[in-house]
């Protein structure tokens, strides 16, 4: 089991994978934005991070960069669905930071668990 933070503006998206992560025996929470976050990753110490990237107050590469200088090596999976830019480049940005897998949204939530998986087991990178 391991505490996980996800971070994304769309409520939905946000409730829908705590849930998700709850369900499979983690324990959950989220947060609205990157500024949110690194207020909950000070009192909290999850063991993941999900984010999205593009979020208002401070994106999710901001976040990240920031966690990474504030908290040390926190493995990260960063989602992006895209928006003026392909999320393949706001992806890129995020996968060239240490131990931060990245999925295209949509992805399917096998492939999330998977990524789960993999950081809470100690595999960093994709």
């Amino acid at each position: 089991m391991a505490n996980i933070l996800v971070v994304d503006d769309d409520d939905d998206i946000r409730e829908t994978l705590v849930d998700y992560m709850n369900a499979r025996g983690h324990h959950a929470w989220g947060a609205g934005n990157g500024r949110e976050a690194i207020d909950m990753v000070a009192k909290e110490h999850p063991d993941l991070l999900i984010t999205d990237i593009i979020m208002p107050e401070k994106d999710g590469i901001q976040m990240i960069i920031e966690t990474r200088k504030k908290f040390g090596d926190i493995p990260i999976i960063a989602m992006s669905g895209g928006g003026r830019i392909p999320a393949s480049v706001y992806l890129a940005h995020a996968k060239a930071l240490k131990g931060v897998k990245t999925l295209e949204k949509p992805f399917k939530v096998t492939a999330l668990l998977k990524a789960v998986n993999e950081l809470v087991n100690g595999a960093a990178g994709q």
